[in-house]
């Protein structure tokens, strides 16, 4: 309970930056290195509207209440106080490499995932290949973004060239930056964002390679491939089409692709 308290103080009265992204999108080492820089208060969560936290509830088996905790007061603070003004950062990622990270970082991850053999590769690609699916089935700019702000990314063009764009409706204030291009264009676009002079630099955090025994997640991205299908049906999504060029979605389906 107290952790609640002290969350909805810090809502309520220090302002804070809101890293409201989906997930395995840089989004951790977005929260420190703007922390590290401007002293402010930073509160990062992947879900507020109601469907979301349940969602992650569940996927979680009810652990890390905390986080849970956040979107549920996030949406409260939404709804009650209409004046107050969000500065937001989302992040966002190529759908497999993410659906990969978000598989691997997912609790216990050992005990589903193992790349010792060719059997043990094809069992766990086809598990990931699932996760992967049930993820590109899902639009988190329109379930989270779009319904607890009233932004629609996909109301302008994105320039994929650019690897960010700001968007602001109303109280709210967004960057939303891909996953790939922060070490090139994060430091300058968050430092704009936030009305810093100088450069924000992009600490590393989070790293899935941290959070596996060994080099298992090294070793599966680089030897495992995915049914054509899967992989097309993957970015031929309004999400994959809009934040990346023909080009670079060729690139994927050919990486991932069996």
């Amino acid at each position: 309970m107290a952790s609640q308290v002290e969350l909805a103080r810090l809502i309520r009265t220090r302002d804070p930056i809101l890293i409201y992204s989906m997930g395995k999108a840089g989004t951790s080492a977005m929260t420190a290195s703007v922390k590290a820089v401007t002293g402010r208060p930073v509160v990062k969560v992947h879900a507020i509207s109601r469907s979301g936290v349940e969602q992650r509830r569940l996927s979680s088996g009810g652990g890390r209440p905390r986080i849970l905790w956040a979107g549920n007061h996030l949406r409260r603070e939404f709804r009650l106080d209409p004046r107050h003004r969000w500065t937001v950062i989302c992040g966002v990622r190529e759908p497999i490499a993410r659906g990969v990270s978000a598989y691997f970082y997912r609790p216990r991850p050992a005990t589903t995932v193992r790349t010792h053999g060719d059997r043990d590769v094809d069992a766990s690609a086809r598990a990931v290949g699932q996760y992967v699916a049930g993820l590109a089935g899902h639009d988190w700019f329109e379930e989270e973004l779009r319904s607890m702000t009233g932004i629609d990314v996909y109301a302008k063009p994105f320039e994929p060239g650019r690897g960010f764009a700001t968007y602001e409706a109303g109280r709210f204030r967004v960057l939303v930056v891909r996953s790939e291009d922060l070490r090139r264009v994060g430091p300058a676009a968050l430092a704009a964002h936030l009305g810093l002079a100088d450069p924000v630099p992009i600490l590393d955090r989070n790293l899935g390679e941290d959070h596996l025994a060994g080099d298992a997640y090294t070793l599966f991205k680089r030897t495992v491939r995915f049914p054509r299908p899967l992989v097309e049906s993957a970015y031929d999504t309004r999400l994959a089409r809009h934040f990346y060029d023909a080009a670079e979605i060729e690139g994927f389906i050919r990486r991932w692709s069996a």
